[in-house]
């Protein structure tokens, strides 16, 4: 597995409880996402601080790939998506996130100062 990052969401700008910032990559991620890490910097609210993470759309549709609400902690996600059949149906099974797109990473209600540094897990 090799990591791609840190993507940094750039420091947040605004009221405390309410800042926010974004950031895209500068070319596309491509390949099989299998974990997101994420780490808090300065002292963003645990109880207000969202951070989402989604491909921009330009190389396919845009798709949200991780949201973490009201919270300040850093973590470590699995990213899984199900596999389907020739029919759209469930398989129960699951497989890291296929990309090729560029990666936007934001931080929302936060105080102006925060930011997060994130870090794609992707499979050789």
């Amino acid at each position: 597995m090799s990591v791609f990052g840190p993507i940094l969401s750039g420091v947040a700008v605004g009221g405390d409880g309410e800042a926010t910032a974004n950031t895209d990559t500068t070319h596309p991620v491509k390949g099989l996402i299998a974990q997101i890490d994420i780490t808090y910097h300065d002292s963003p609210p645990a109880e207000t601080t969202d951070v989402i993470i989604a491909t921009k759309g330009k190389n396919a549709p845009a798709l949200t790939i991780l949201t973490v609400s009201n919270s300040a902690t850093n973590g470590s996600y699995p990213v899984r998506v199900e596999e389907v059949d020739n029919t759209g149906s469930g398989q129960s099974a699951y497989t890291p996130l296929v990309v090729d797109d560029y990666i936007n990473v934001k931080i929302d209600d936060a105080n102006a100062g925060d930011y997060v540094k994130v870090y794609l897990h992707m499979v050789d």
